[in-house]
């Protein structure tokens, strides 16, 4: 396609790069990671834009398909694509990344330039960046790996900066369970806020807890065990203007498939929403979605 000479060459080079040759509708639509022989696709439609933002690594099958344009069905939007585009780079390429790292690849030796020593300062300066890093993906770091690569660090110093983030208390770190990787997420992140919120109000003593959990591409918030029989599966949404009927089905249809692929097909589900004074009067219209085994709870964030 000719659009393709238009893509300046640096930009491309990040785009293949950050996506390591993932299409991101294959991952958004199906949760399909394989690697794919595609294309770079301009989301606007404006070929001349070849901002890195403006880009993203498609399969052939899906690149011809954003590109057309049909009067019978809705298209797939640059909004959707583009949150396809970035759950998949910041939430599951990083633990693609460390499993290679883990299982197959051989150890890549860190030039010497890349390196820090551990003084007092730097390590204030490290530890500010690794907030900021980790605010950019949601609140919550679930690979070192990605950390140390985006720092220019050593793995170990990038596991000390987390360690003393957590004694600082502005990190909170899960385990998986059967697990021995860490989840990092920050203390006041709006997730951790409305899971702790729910907590609060539950007069029972926790038997375990796991926040931030991702298992075969799908996720929940947070599992909180109560007793063998009491178990809650918690998904969250923050909704700053409209509240939509149709888009709290989706995300309640989403935990009830995390539930499934997790072995959790009796737990309650729980959708937290936070929301604002703006969005408070359509809670009433969608009490009726609650049921037995799904709860829905509203939590006015400011």
């Amino acid at each position: 396609m000719n659009g393709r000479r238009n893509i300046n060459r640096d930009s491309e080079a990040v785009v293949l790069t950050r996506s390591r040759r993932r299409c991101c509708i294959c991952f958004g639509l199906n949760r399909d990671v394989e690697v794919k022989t595609g294309q770079i696709a301009h989301l606007n439609g404006d070929r001349s834009n070849s901002s890195v933002d403006n880009l993203a690594f498609l399969c052939f099958v899906h690149h011809n398909q954003y590109d057309s344009r049909t009067s019978q069905s809705k298209n797939l939007t640059v909004r959707e694509v583009k949150a396809y585009r970035t759950e998949l780079y910041e939430r599951v390429l990083p633990v693609i990344e460390e499993k290679m790292v883990r299982t197959k690849a051989p150890a890549i030796p860190i030039p010497e330039s890349a390196k820090v020593s551990f003084d007092a300062h730097r390590q204030g300066e490290l530890k500010k960046i690794a907030i900021e890093v980790i605010a950019e993906m949601h609140g919550v770091l679930r690979s070192v790996y990605h950390l140390a690569h985006r720092l220019a660090i050593t793995t170990p110093t990038a596991e000390r900066i987390l360690f003393e983030l957590a004694q600082d208390g502005s990190l909170r770190v899960d385990r998986p369970k059967g697990s021995m990787r860490k989840t990092y997420s920050m203390v006041n992140s709006l997730e951790n806020r409305l899971i702790d919120t729910f907590l609060s109000q539950l007069s029972a003593v926790l038997i375990s807890e796991e926040r931030f959990i991702l298992r075969k591409q799908h996720e929940l918030d947070a599992v909180i065990r109560i007793n063998h029989e009491t178990v809650y599966a918690i998904d969250t949404i923050f909704i700053q203007n409209r509240l939509s009927r149709e888009g709290v089905l989706r995300r309640i249809q989403r935990l009830e498939a995390a539930k499934r692929e997790l072995g959790l097909s009796n737990a309650t589900g729980v959708l937290l929403i936070g929301i604002t004074k703006t969005t408070k009067a359509a809670e009433d219209d969608l009490r009726n979605l609650e049921r037995p085994d799904m709860l829905i709870r509203y939590m006015e964030i400011g």
